[in-house]
Parts: structure tokens; sequence; C-alpha cells
């Protein structure tokens, strides 16, 4: 496991510096010079914006992970970041996730999100919870959790939960996740002008529009670090997919943006591990660019999975007479087809679309101009999300 060089403050020097009440409501400023003095991270390692963190190029999303013992081996393969959340396996992702890190002293960052659009005081009770279920005082990064409205980072209680969390030295940092309207949220959070969050989590991928790697850029000038999730646009794979799994090709694509800190796949096994951690040895080494047959086999993923992947851009929503949330229905049905984790594909689906009007329809009219064919995947959630 490589050891954090002297850009590393654990939580207990952080909180012992003071450096929470400094950072105050206007986003830490003391951080801005640090930032300025752009720190030069070793090879495989890049810096997670205004944070200062010295992240792995590849780090670990947790959410899917169900074994302490696979973390720690993505750990072991130079992983330094994880990624979990309140709402991941009713709150049992955070407890491995803290099982996982315990023996690290501090080395590996946490990342984990509240449960946003709640009262204020069960949004206060989610920070303390998750606290509880990690066994930490203090995690790297909170985040508001699947922020879609960029009005939403700006006003709201939410905003007061997260400022009062960090101000208790609960959260060194504090970010928002986001699954749609990707270049909203990044303009959203630049514009701020409290300057409150360090960091977003947004999926991106070789599928992600233009305008998309246009915010990114933007965001990347203004110390705002950016962290890539769905890089694999769905993991599908087998007979129908012509057994393409262009896994390296898909984090080599996100990874040559270099606005972006990290990608957080679900690594689940240990032949994934090696998989995606071996793109960390090639960016340290100088071999991340993406090669031609890296692009032939992205353009074929591409083809294969046109008719299930879904852009989150919404031009589908005035298509449904029920109104259905078409790209959370298309994410979850992801869930379990692509990562094959059907527990997590009905468990988001209950939590994100509790009434799923598309359980009682007798066929879909929506359409997707992008050629997502609707009518199929409502067809299939029918049988595979109720």
């Amino acid at each position: 496991m490589a050891h954090l060089d002297n850009l590393h403050l654990d939580r207990r020097s952080f909180l012992k510096a003071g450096a929470l009440g400094a950072a105050g409501i206007l986003g830490a400023p003391a951080l801005a010079s640090a930032a300025e003095e752009k720190p030069v991270p070793r090879p495989g390692y890049r810096i997670l914006g205004r944070t200062g963190l010295e992240v792995s190029v590849v780090s670990l999303g947790a959410f899917q992970v169900k074994e302490t013992a696979i973390m720690q081996a993505a750990f072991e393969h130079g992983a330094n970041l994880v990624d979990t959340g309140r709402m991941y396996l009713d709150g049992r992702n955070e407890q491995q996730v803290g099982e996982a890190v315990r023996g690290y002293g501090g080395k590996i960052y946490v990342v984990t999100k509240l449960v946003d659009g709640e009262p204020k005081e069960a949004m206060e009770k989610s920070v303390n919870d998750s606290l509880d279920a990690l066994k930490m005082d203090c995690v790297d990064v909170l985040m508001l959790h699947n922020t879609e409205d960029p009005k939403e980072i700006q006003d709201g209680p939410s905003r007061e939960v997260i400022i009062k969390a960090r101000e208790q030295g609960k959260t060194r940092f504090l970010g928002v996740s986001t699954h749609k309207n990707e270049a909203g949220i990044l303009n959203a959070v630049v514009d701020d002008p409290d300057k409150l969050f360090d960091c977003v989590l947004l999926t991106y991928s070789y599928k992600s529009p233009p305008e998309v790697k246009e915010a990114l850029a933007r965001a990347a000038k203004a110390g705002i670090g950016v962290i890539a999730m769905k890089t694999q646009m769905g993991g599908y794979s087998g007979k129908e997919f012509g057994g393409i799994t262009p896994h390296q090709a898909a984090l080599k694509w996100v990874l040559n943006d270099e606005n972006i800190a990290c990608a957080i796949p679900s690594m689940c096994s240990l032949e994934q591990i090696k998989e995606d951690m071996a793109v960390v040895k090639m960016f340290a080494e100088g071999q991340g660019a993406v090669t031609p047959g890296d692009s032939a086999a992205l353009e074929r993923y591409g083809d294969a999975i046109a008719s299930r992947w879904c852009y989150r851009c919404g031009a589908c929503a005035p298509t449904c007479p029920l109104g259905a949330d078409i790209p959370v229905l298309n994410r979850c049905l992801m869930y379990a087809e692509g990562y094959g984790d059907l527990e997590l594909a009905r468990a988001a689906r209950q939590r994100e679309m509790p009434s799923f009007p598309c359980a009682c329809c007798s066929g879909c009219v929506a359409r997707c101009p992008r050629g997502v064919n609707l009518p199929a995947n409502t067809a299939r959630a029918r049988r595979v999300l109720a």
C-alpha cells in the first residue's frame, strides 16, 4: 500500500489545527493559498481540487461492494479514497467501509453522503448516523446526495446542515453528487458566491455530452475537485454484448481529462480490482493514453448498449403521460442488468421512485430522442424492479 506524503493531513491533526473554524461559511479561504502553490502529486495520483488531498486516479466506489476484504484488497493495490453513503444498503455499506479503513491509520480518505431533501432534523441525524456507522469522528468529505436542481446548491436547509457539520468538526470538506444535469450542477457550484462546496461527484463517461467536459474545465479552474462515477457505462457483459467489457479503456478515456481527479468504479472482485487498478500503474508510467484499440473497443461497446444506455437528459419526460422519472428507472435497471445487483436495483427504485407508475402501465409510449428503447426498458423494469 502506497503511503501518503506530506500533502496528507490526517483528521486528528486537521481538527487540532483549527482549520474547520477558519474555513467558515465562505469555503475555507486558507486552502486557497495551498491550491495556488499547485502541489505536484506522485505519478498515478492527482490533487482533488482545493482540498489538497492527493488521491489515486482509480479509487473505490464502495456502494456495491459487500465484503470488507475486497475493499482492503483495493487499498492494498493503491486505492486511497473510498466513496460510500448513508443510503447504501440501509447504512450497512458505511459499517463495512468503517471496518475496512480501520487498520490504515487515517490514510484512506472517506467520502460519504447524507440523505438530502429530508427535514433538517432528519438530515442532521443522517450525519450522526453516518459517523456512528463508520465509527469515525470526522469524514474527509460530506456530500449532498443526488443533487439535480442547481437551485439546491445555493438555497435550502441542506446547506445549513452541512455547514454546521463542518463547523462541528464532523467533516473536513463539503461536496455534492449528481446523476444528471452534470453541467448545470458544476456551474452552480462554481457560481456559488459562498464557494461552499469543495468537490463534485458526477456521472462521466465516454458517452457524456460535450457540455459536461466544458463545465469540468471551468470547475477545475475554480479549484473544484471532481470525482467521476458510472465511468464503465453500466458494465454490461454477456453474449448479447459480444463479450465486450472495455473497462480499462473506459477508465483511461475518463482519466485523460485531467480535470478529473479520480474515478471510483465499484470493484467487487479481485479480478476487477486487478484490471481497474492496473490503470493507476499505466498513468504512473506514462502509458495512460487512449490507444486506437481502446477507441475501437469503446465504439463497439457504445453501439452494443445504445438501446439501453440513458443519457439522463430528461428529454423523454414530456412523452410519458404518467410523469415517470424515466432516467431513475433506467439507472435502477442498469444496476440489475449491468451491475448484476438486483438487491441494489430494487432498493434504489423503492427509495427514488416509490410510486413506480410503470408497474401499472400496459404499454410504454415514452420516446427517447437519442434512440434508447424505452418501451423495451420499461417492460423489463416491470419484471425486474417491481
